[in-house]
């Protein structure tokens, strides 16, 4: 016995669903669903359970989520469910994703703890951004303190978070503008090495001369930085409010901001003033007036000379800089590292483990390659992890053009170029290496597929049902099926692959409520329902519905011409003149081209076709639950809400018909829109008539598929609207007419 129970209330968009899949004799369950009916809600469903969380209702905010899933009346466990869903393995040309070749699992793990550390990462160097004002303070920042080659941010930043604390400087200048891309200013330093010198010697010397500022013997000095920041700490003058005193070495005391800012001021001028320290400040300035690239530089020496002394010593006082960035936002710094070394060890853990997978991945590329057709080649490489630097198997692409050159782009360019359905072939691989793993592992398993072929060209979108075959067909397979598809084609593909009789189920939605039917339409239409039914019962659905493939099969064989395909026409349009075509006119042409028996006539003979036409909808629409998932209802609609739109435009409407040699229906909308543009109720209704009634309905299953996903409910909306227009006096806007 294996028998799945689903009981949901309020779970992403779904009101209720209550039913009872069985596994017992087919190991797979086949649903049609319509878009917007319930694929997606309940794939979302399954996927929360499998992560081991109760589904939060995203939709009705007022009402609690109810979810109960039992398999053979046991509540399912996570570890049971495995869920494909294409807009999810599918990420957008913006995702950050990565190419490790790892379990679901696994894989899934190491990319959230990626997404958090890139996360905190991003914030992190917005906020450097903000302080350093650094082009590029990622790539910068390494360059100044990787060790090895193999070294990142978070490696940096833990190994220099001791210095980080001891940093006194704090600087305030655009990074760039000392330190250029270019390496400008590290090419003027060296050619005046000298002019620096002899500004560095004087300002030292100066420095031990004041009785302010100070220059020690082993280089720590009190200059004008540091005296800045004295009076930044002292700002506001509550330190003096508090009768605190400052007393300098000259025994001069100070008592207030204004004070301290003063005794600054006059020290520096001192400096500045000095004629040997302004003729070697004129020989920089001087020699930096010839170069336009170092204008920044330029600009920055000018509002501070206090940098030159640091200058001598460009790699060491980068250090400082970056050191005295990194300490206005020290808690940033700390909350970083910590973080990265919480996750550093489960990175290593994931790695060792998607490492033991390696052959499994290998026969899994080989089946990809033999089953699907992309423009591009896949291959397992070794590189090494962007944060641990630690080698892991990943994919590698290969790419050849229409000229057959061979290379190698990056994955998110590759990505990009690829069309939607070769990007899906490429998530396939992630699909078929887990369920591989999951056979190894003889884990027992609920597959959710959702729309798994969707958007796949052809050969792809038959490859993909060629393996959900052999897992339907594998008799020790552990592996059960839900197979979600609003694709027609593809759902009476699997229905003819699969064999699955009643486990074929088509969705029905109503008030927020999910039920399902058995599925229809998973043989010719035509055939196997409208000429068997007309055959046996004369039905009057089926008598309609004919009229359109009927003349689609005329058009085919004896083309547009002849008198047959013109008689259909006129049941389904307006006709010009009087004439109005009756059932015998029309029984010979029905029965002697789908060959019914010699005899065969309908029991209403004489009756106009467009009566039966209007009777046949006016009875649709008055059952009390019309089926939603009859496609003979659907076809009976939409070609009566044409009609009686035509009528409505020839008739009440007076729109001229004269030079339409086809789409009459469209062709009288866009006339009435273009002679009444300011009757916008009408146009709604007319707009909605063109966009969900199809003007042919074919033989080929694809032309009806629309009709398939269109809601009853809907149609018998628009009917009803049509109706309406017809039964009300127009309301005329004086607008002008083009008619004489």
């Amino acid at each position: 016995m294996k028998k799945l129970t689903v009981q949901l209330k309020n779970c992403f968009g779904i009101r209720k669903l209550c039913h009872e899949f069985d596994f017992s004799q087919r190991r797979s369950v086949l649903i049609y669903a319509p878009n917007g009916v319930m694929k997606s809600s309940f794939a979302k469903t399954f996927e929360c359970i499998s992560r081991g969380e109760q589904p939060s209702d995203r939709i009705f905010l007022n009402n609690q989520s109810e979810c109960h899933v039992l398999w053979d009346n046991e509540p399912i466990t996570p570890g049971k469910i495995f869920v494909s869903n294409a807009a999810q393995d599918f990420p957008d040309a913006e995702a950050r994703i990565t190419t490790l070749l790892a379990t679901k699992e696994l894989k899934d793990k190491y990319d959230a703890i990626y997404r958090t550390l890139d996360d905190a990462k991003g914030k992190f160097l917005k906020r450097l951004k903000e302080v350093s004002k650094s082009s590029d303070c990622e790539l910068e920042l390494v360059q100044t303190f990787s060790v090895t080659n193999k070294d990142n941010l978070f490696d940096c930043l833990c190994a220099i978070q001791e210095k980080i604390v001891n940093q006194k400087n704090v600087f305030r200048f655009k990074y760039n503008n000392i330190f250029d891309k270019k390496g400008n200013v590290r090419k003027f330093l060296v050619k005046h090495k000298d002019l620096i010198e002899d500004y560095f010697n004087r300002y030292s010397e100066l420095l031990s001369q004041s009785s302010f500022f100070h220059r020690g013997s082993q280089g720590e000095a009190f200059g004008t930085y540091q005296a800045n920041q004295l009076i930044d700490a002292v700002r506001g003058d509550e330190f003096f409010s508090a009768n605190h005193r400052i007393i300098l070495s000259a025994d001069q005391e100070i008592t207030s901001r204004a004070q301290l800012e003063d005794v600054v001021q006059c020290e520096i001028k001192k400096i500045l003033a000095d004629g040997k320290i302004r003729k070697a400040f004129e020989s920089i300035d001087k020699a930096l007036g010839g170069n336009a690239e170092l204008r920044a530089f330029k600009s920055e020496l000018g509002r501070d000379q206090s940098i030159i002394p640091n200058l001598l010593d460009y790699e060491g006082f980068k250090e400082q800089v970056w050191c005295g960035y990194l300490k206005e936002i020290q808690t940033d710094v700390d909350e970083l590292c910590t973080l990265y070394k919480a996750k550093r060890d489960d990175l290593k853990e994931l790695l060792d483990k998607a490492r033991q997978e390696n052959e499994t991945w290998q026969y899994i590329i080989g089946v990809y390659k033999e089953r699907f057709h992309v423009p591009f080649d896949v291959e397992i490489e070794n590189q090494e992890d962007v944060v641990l630097k630690e080698n892991a198997a990943t994919l590698r692409f290969l790419y050849e053009d229409d000229c057959g050159n061979l290379g190698s782009p990056d994955k998110d360019l590759l990505l990009k170029v690829l069309s939607q359905g070769e990007r899906r072939a490429f998530y396939i691989l992630q699909l078929l290496f887990e369920l591989e793993a999951r056979k190894k592992r003889q884990q027992e398993t609920l597959i959710v597929f959702d729309d798994i072929a969707d958007s796949f060209d052809y050969k792809n979108k038959y490859a993909i049902v060629e393996y959900i075959q052999e897992l339907n067909n594998e008799a020790s397979s552990l592996f059960y099926q839900i197979i979600l598809t609003h694709n027609f084609d593809l759902y009476r593909t699997l229905d003819s692959r699969l064999s699955l009789g009643e486990n074929v189920l088509m969705t029905i939605r109503k008030k927020g409520e999910i039920t399902f039917e058995p599925g229809k339409y998973r043989k010719d239409f035509f055939r196997k329902r409208l000429v068997d039914d007309l055959k046996s019962k004369k039905d009057p659905k089926a008598f309609v519905c004919v009229i359109p493939f009927i003349r689609n099969i005329i058009e085919y064989a004896q083309g547009s011409k002849t008198e047959a395909y013109t008689t259909l026409t006129h049941c389904l349009h307006i006709p010009s003149g009087t004439r109005h075509v009756t059932i015998d006119d029309i029984t010979p042409i029905i029965a002697n081209t789908i060959l019914l028996p010699q005899g065969w006539k309908m029991d209403n003979e004489g009756q106009l076709v467009q009566d039966v036409i209007k009777d046949v909808a006016r009875q649709i629409v008055s059952e009390p639950n019309v089926d939603e998932i009859s496609l003979e209802n659907k076809i009976v609609l939409s070609i009566c809400i044409r009609i009686l739109t035509e009528e409505y435009l020839l008739n009440t409407c007076q729109i001229d018909r004269s030079n339409i040699s086809r789409n009459q229906t469209s062709e009288l909308i866009a006339r009435f829109k273009k002679k009444h543009p300011t009757e916008l109720p009408t146009i709604k209704v007319l707009n909605r008539v063109n966009l969900m009634t199809p003007e042919n309905i074919h033989v080929n299953t694809f032309m009806y598929e629309p009709l398939i996903d269109m809601s009853v409910e809907h149609l018998v909306d628009l009917y009803k609207s049509v109706i309406q227009l017809s039964a009300c006096p127009r309301e005329t806007t004086g607008e002008p007419s083009d008619e004489p």
